[in-house]
């Protein structure tokens, strides 16, 4: 199931509240902007997705890391063709939803074009069995 990692600077949410409904709401925005209703090749259902089905991480910069942005969202799910042919208007559409919530933080707008929040798309080759 795709895995999102929510990389931040220092003290970028007011309070852990905060990041946890932030992490809450790119969970939910990840899962509908992710849904694929109907896919060609194995695992159909790892493409059907619902809030649950997304993980969400936390990684807050370190005073030893360098160059980082002030946000950073890598969402990392099975490949199908389905969301390799749409995968632009994925992050789009994912970049547009978090970017327009209440819950992101304030402190990420307007910052430098080196600093700006970014979301990456990862759609590795993989296979899933449950156990």
């Amino acid at each position: 199931m795709p895995e999102v990692t929510i990389r931040h600077a220092q003290g970028l949410f007011d309070s852990g509240t905060h990041k946890l409904a932030f992490g809450r709401v790119v969970r939910e925005i990840v899962a509908q902007e992710m849904h694929i209703d109907k896919v060609t090749g194995p695992n159909p259902q790892a493409a059907q997705l619902v809030a649950g089905d997304i993980e969400v991480r936390f990684e807050e910069e370190g005073p030893h890391d360098i160059g980082g942005r002030v946000l950073q969202i890598r969402i990392e799910a099975m490949s199908f063709p389905e969301r390799v042919a749409s995968r632009k208007d994925i992050v789009k559409y994912i970049s547009m939803r978090i970017r327009e919530h209440d819950y992101f933080p304030e402190r990420a707008r307007g910052v430098g074009p080196h600093r700006r929040p970014f979301v990456c798309l990862v759609l590795p080759e993989a296979a899933f069995e449950e156990l």
